[in-house]
């Protein structure tokens, strides 16, 4: 076990830097009990049918809790995870090579060993690269949340200034432009800082909040129209809204559901062909759709372009509407929270259509 030990602790220490600094504890880390874990393992009786189960992940014989606590420790002292993993590399290699010292020419019992050995190596590093990477993905998350939330305030601070240029009586004809373009961007700026907060809410299991009131989803369309409109004066969009429209739903969500799949439609369709928003009754649920004649989108993608952060190329299909690949996230999990669905339907010859199917109560 030294011997073991005092490799590992040579080898961490030329992983970093910082790692010259810690002490011989911190160096070594759980790297004992995870070999005593190990050991104990290899001693375990296997079947050669729970042998090529562990292989591919779907049985677990050694208890996370250490390479779990290792991973933690090492993402704290700012190990990465190609250094985390080389700790798993050099102490396989360390084993290896005092056992065939040891052994010298392996008869077939040995083999045995070196082959329980390796596959607990393998499953405890898959455990530590796992919760390694679910540590950083929720410190990013967390990251996006703070910036997100602080970049508010400043951004109320510019449209509350563009509002009163504006506004000002003595405003000249440049002055109003001005303002003006500000405004837009700024809320545009706006727009993408909520859907970044929704984002991590909903990465973090918080979920998305609703405030359910009676509303008439056909005027929330248009209301999402005419802001679209005023964005892309030049892209036409068209409303057919028929039948009793109304239902328990949050108003402010709903709009933003609506704006981000007219807008990421405005994105990717010739400014000569227009865009269709339909909203329908269907007993006790309401159904909208947004309709554009750009290119389909390839099957393949279909699966995918609700995920987070996820952009598909514009030569085959639709972005999300932020560019930062959360619009239609955003999209999906509005539809979800409301306990509706939302469908994707593409095709060259009758375009591309998104249908939320929302119940009414």
């Amino acid at each position: 076990m030294e011997e073991i030990l005092s490799d590992w602790e040579s080898f961490a220490e030329t992983l970093l830097p910082a790692g010259k600094t810690l002490n011989k504890a911190a160096l070594r880390d759980d790297a004992e009990n995870l070999l005593i874990a190990i050991a104990l393992d290899m001693e375990t009786v296997q079947s050669p049918s729970e042998q090529a189960l562990k292989s591919k992940g779907g049985r677990r014989s050694l208890e996370a809790q250490t390479p779990h606590r290792h991973a933690h420790d090492r993402y704290a002292i700012g190990f990465d995870l190609d250094q985390l993993v080389a700790e798993y590399r050099a102490v396989r290699a360390s084993v290896i090579r005092l056992w065939t010292q040891k052994m010298g020419q392996a008869d077939s019992s040995a083999l045995e060993e070196i082959i329980r050995f390796n596959e607990g190596i393998d499953e405890a590093m898959a455990d530590s690269v796992a919760r390694y990477s679910a540590i950083v993905e929720r410190a990013k998350t967390l990251f996006l949340a703070v910036l997100g939330h602080d970049l508010r305030t400043p951004l109320g601070a510019v449209l509350a200034a563009a509002n009163t240029l504006l506004l000002a009586e003595d405003g000249d004809n440049r002055t109003v432009k001005t303002a003006a373009l500000i405004l837009r961007s700024s809320t545009r700026m706006t727009q993408m800082v909520s859907d970044l907060i929704d984002f991590t809410r909903t990465r973090l299991g918080d979920g998305l909040p609703l405030v359910r009131r009676p509303m008439d989803l056909g005027v929330s369309a248009q209301e999402a129209i005419e802001e679209i409109q005023a964005v892309y004066p030049e892209q036409t969009v068209r409303s057919i809204i028929s039948g009793d429209l109304r239902g328990s739903w949050d108003e402010g969500r709903m709009k933003q559901a609506i704006t981000n799949l007219i807008e990421n439609a405005a994105q990717h369709v010739n400014s000569k062909t227009p865009i269709t928003v339909s909203v329908s009754e269907d007993r006790e649920q309401v159904v909208l759709t947004v309709h554009n004649h750009g290119r389909s989108i390839p099957e393949p993608d279909r699966a995918r372009i609700f995920e987070p952060l996820v952009q598909v190329a514009e030569t085959s299909s639709p972005v999300t509407t932020t560019h930062m690949g959360l619009g239609l996230y955003i999209v999906r999990q509005i539809v979800q929270a409301h306990r509706g669905t939302v469908e994707l339907e593409s095709t060259e010859s009758a375009g591309t259509s998104f249908i939320l199917k929302l119940p009414r109560q």
